[in-house]
């Protein structure tokens, strides 16, 4: 027998991944976008796993800019400091995942530079790691999952402990059969024959979306996202 109450409407929620959820996703940087009342910029990025129960399902998560942009409005440069450090973790911890850096190599995290396009431009098309949350919704909207925090293969990221979790596979969060491309792909930048990584990568040059909103004129701005060798802080 079924039954029904006001709250029926909702039950898509039984749709969403569950919350602590560990999986490789592969990043499609839909756009560069300011936050209702320009109170932000961000990145609206779709992410689909690839692998495991959940394979195929596709979900959004927003990046913040963690730039200073002196020509956007005031609010927008003045952002929160902590919105800034979220968005340079991620960044941070997806390109060690995405295998752009190699881990350990000073030098490979120093090229890793530009406007905040660009470096989301080459994620673009590339796998990550990710674990899973779930943001409450508000008002009419239901709840959808979102990312929770990026893993790394980085020892000294904050992303370490959940990378580890999601290579050996560990089976309250995720299959095996997951855990199997986890430890075949690695993350690395190249493969130990020197070989360039089998994860493809398909660059998108965000400054020339159209209706995106566009970088600075300048290509190298001051406050541009330089991203630091591991176990260093962010430089801000």
């Amino acid at each position: 027998m079924l039954t029904f109450n006001s709250k029926s409407s909702s039950a898509g929620n039984l749709n969403l991944m569950p919350a602590g959820t560990l999986a490789l996703a592969r990043i499609d940087v839909r756009g560069i976008k300011l936050g209702k009342e320009n109170s932000t910029r961000y990145a609206e990025c779709q992410f689909k796993i690839e692998g495991g129960e959940f394979n195929n399902r596709t979900f959004f998560s927003n990046v913040n800019d963690p730039t200073d942009q002196p020509q956007l409005p005031p609010a927008v440069n003045a952002h929160s400091e902590g919105g800034r450090r979220m968005g340079f973790n991620a960044i941070a911890r997806m390109v060690e995942a995405s295998g752009l850096v190699r881990i350990g190599d000073e030098a490979s995290y120093n090229a890793v530079t530009g406007t905040f396009e660009q470096i989301m431009g080459r994620l673009h098309g590339r796998l990550v790691a990710v674990k899973i949350g779930i943001e409450k919704g508000k008002g009419s909207y239901a709840d959808k999952n979102v990312v929770q925090a990026y893993l790394s293969p980085n020892p000294d990221s904050d992303g370490y402990k959940g990378w580890q979790a999601l290579k050996n596979g560990s089976a309250s969060e995720h299959d095996a059969s997951l855990a199997g491309a986890v430890q075949s792909w690695g993350g690395q930048a190249t493969q130990p024959n020197g070989a360039a990584p089998a994860v493809p990568s398909q660059s998108r040059d965000l400054t020339k979306a159209p209706g995106w909103v566009q970088p600075p004129a300048d290509p190298q701005p001051a406050g541009q996202p330089t991203l630091p060798a591991p176990g260093r802080q962010p430089p801000f």
